[in-house]
């Protein structure tokens, strides 16, 4: 999938009161195939955690983060919003969603399946040819659907999610192609693997645009 800089919108920054809740709205303008949005939180000098994976088609998928802390409402393929409830000095951090097409044909994954003893490593390999794009992220999805963030190149840069820092390995680049390797592989590693293209956009610190809470 891909998912766009300049065509996606959503405040700078969001003044919250204590104990209240706050929302966070993100709209964009890349048309109705780009019906995935993505919202991320990332804390000074910490690499960005996936909060919660949405879509017009299914419900909210929160993962590790399901709970109260964090609601989503995504009904329209252009629009949606995240909210923090009883905000706390513990979210004071960088939110940003991104958008990503359902049937982006720019991106492309090998090898489709992969057959692996325990023990043994895999290799993913994730490509794309859209200019102005500089980051690769990794995710997996479970069985019983829970999409985790391994991972990411910006150029060739890699940052991982903390329970992902052993277990795999990320290189290349992320304005071109990308490599994951699983290593150690036992049955709690069998899942779907994809990748997903994305831009930074300069002007702001990550990928789509940023939110920052502050109270």
């Amino acid at each position: 999938g891909v998912a766009g800089a300049d065509d996606v919108i959503q405040p700078s920054i969001i003044w919250a009161e204590k104990d209240k809740s706050a929302t966070i709205n993100c709209n964009h303008t890349k048309g109705q195939t780009y019906n995935e949005m993505y919202w991320f939180r990332q804390y000074p000098g910490k690499s960005m955690e996936l909060i919660v994976f949405t879509t017009t088609t299914s419900e909210p998928d929160f993962g590790a983060f399901k709970g109260t802390k964090f609601s989503a409402y995504k009904k329209e393929a252009k629009s949606g919003s995240f909210t923090v409830n009883e905000v706390n000095s513990t979210d004071n951090a960088v939110y940003f969603c991104a958008v990503i097409s359902s049937s982006s044909d720019q991106v492309f994954q090998t090898p489709p399946d992969q057959f692996r003893k325990d023990g043994e490593s895999a290799e993913l390999h994730c490509s794309h040819s859209i200019s102005g794009y500089n980051r690769i992220l990794w995710y997996k999805q479970t069985r019983n659907q829970q999409l985790q963030l391994i991972g990411y190149l910006a150029y060739t840069q890699a940052f991982w999610e903390p329970e992902f820092i052993n277990k795999t390995a990320l290189s290349g680049s992320g304005d071109k192609n990308a490599k994951l390797t699983i290593k150690s592989l036992t049955s709690n590693d069998s899942a779907v693997y994809f990748c997903a293209a994305f831009t930074q956009c300069y002007t702001h610190s990550l990928s789509s645009t940023k939110t920052r809470f502050l109270f």
